[in-house]
């Protein structure tokens, strides 16, 4: 006989939201008691955005479900460059060493930057070719 196959496990976010007190109310959204919420965003290089109960944004999210202290984490520099210039505004949301999701804010990693804790490395490059001679 096959084994039973495992249940799916929830995704980062929804392990995340559920941790800080969110409900599920649909595919993409989640709903606090404080009238808060997190919601799959409209494009954008952060997926979900997480808004205040008066529906200010609060910060945008860029989940990975990947864990900083075990192995590099690759970002592309678009998306490190609004977590370096808007650190308020910008968060990772990654597993911590036990696979628990942490908010990571861009302040913080900013800090740990300047510690010394983490270090930024251009990791790839971008090639265009074109028969267009410089100007």
């Amino acid at each position: 006989p096959r084994p039973k196959p495992k249940p799916a496990k929830p995704s980062l976010i929804e392990r995340f939201a559920t941790a800080q007190g969110y409900k599920k109310k649909g595919k993409n959204r989640y709903s606090h008691d404080d009238g808060s919420w997190i919601a799959r965003a409209n494009g954008g290089r952060f997926p979900w955005e997480r808004h205040c109960a008066d529906g200010i944004l609060a910060r945008y999210l860029w989940p990975r479900n990947h864990c900083l202290e075990r192995e590099p984490l690759r970002i592309e520099a678009d998306v490190w460059d609004l977590i370096d210039q808007y650190p308020e505004t910008y968060a990772l949301i990654l597993a911590n060493i036990e696979g628990d999701p942490v908010e990571v804010e861009g302040s913080r990693l900013r800090a740990m930057r300047e510690a010394g804790k983490i270090t930024l490395f251009p990791a790839t490059y971008r090639l265009v070719y074109s028969d267009d001679p410089p100007l």
